[in-house]
């Protein structure tokens, strides 16, 4: 499978992979250099030179309620479990119960903000989804926040809970995949620093130099949508 034409003015790709990967196959980052500079976008322009600086961290909001409906769930699949009407209600509602037996959930959320073909944002989305699971696993834990490995330097926070959304921003689409691997390491360092008070965990996450959560990071502000689904199997 190689990069496309035709769907977009800087680049477009295709895939289908359901495991982690390097998405240098998919993406290279000097060939859409050449064409935003062919293009003269002022907009692409613009990202070219915000690529020169820091990357912004990846917006989180975390919530640790036990709403079946939270920042985590996808905005489909909310929809069909609140429409009881719906042919695919039952189907949803499956669907969150077996949410809630994971300790982690979390998704990735796109706008048209980051673009306006289907395909980027799609795109984008898989790239931050595969580093996060990457981030993840180097540092022990499974795509669920479940603990893989006991000797690693994390497993003495334990299992990573609570409901994640990540937003994809125009820096996910203009950088290296090496960037957005860095920058969902540190969307993981929030959420571990968020996970409930242990002293610790604390100790732990202060060995590793962490900072404290700044104004990137954003807490479940308002009461989730409810539905009655008995979350617990009962």
């Amino acid at each position: 499978m190689t990069p496309t034409s035709g769907c977009l003015s800087l680049a477009t790709v295709t895939f289908h992979e359901s495991t982690l990967f390097d998405d240098s196959r998919w993406y290279d980052s000097s060939q859409q250099t050449a064409m935003i500079r062919r293009t003269g976008s002022p907009a692409a322009t613009a990202g070219l030179t915000a690529r020169k600086t820091a990357l912004p961290p990846l917006r989180l909001r975390i919530d640790h309620t036990s709403n079946p409906i939270n920042w985590s769930t996808s905005t489909r699949l909310a929809k069909l479990a609140q429409d009881e009407r719906h042919p695919l209600s039952e189907v949803a509602a499956r669907q969150l119960r077996i949410h809630a037996t994971h300790p982690l959930n979390w998704h990735v959320a796109t706008s048209t903000t980051v673009s306006r073909s289907s395909c980027v944002r799609n795109w984008a989305r898989r790239r931050v989804q595969s580093a996060f699971k990457a981030a993840l696993r180097e540092r022990g834990w499974d795509e669920h926040g479940r603990v893989l490995d006991q000797s690693r330097e994390f497993a003495a926070v334990g299992d990573l809970k609570g409901w994640v959304r990540i937003n994809v921003d125009q820096p996910v689409v203009e950088s290296t995949f090496a960037d957005v691997k860095a920058r969902a390491a540190k969307a993981l360092q929030l959420v571990i620093q968020k996970q409930p008070s242990s002293s610790r965990m604390r100790s732990v996450v202060s060995d590793q130099g962490v900072s404290r959560p700044g104004a990137s990071y954003s807490l479940f502000e308002r009461t989730a949508s409810r539905i009655s689904i008995n979350t617990h199997g009962k």
